[in-house]
């Protein structure tokens, strides 16, 4: 499981970048989901980077 949680951080990456489009164009709670989600996608990320194989 280790090998593939790269997945995740590319997924937080995706949702930083829309949460930026979002905030220019002033679409505040659309961008304010997408950081949310960014969080997320980052702490499973960590999550899976620590699991023991």
């Amino acid at each position: 499981m280790r090998k593939t949680a790269w997945i995740w951080f590319v997924g937080c990456a995706a949702w930083i970048v829309d949460g930026v489009v979002q905030l220019h164009v002033d679409a505040l709670p659309h961008a304010r989901l997408a950081f949310t989600v960014a969080l997320l996608f980052l702490a499973a990320g960590l999550f899976y980077r620590n699991q023991k194989q």
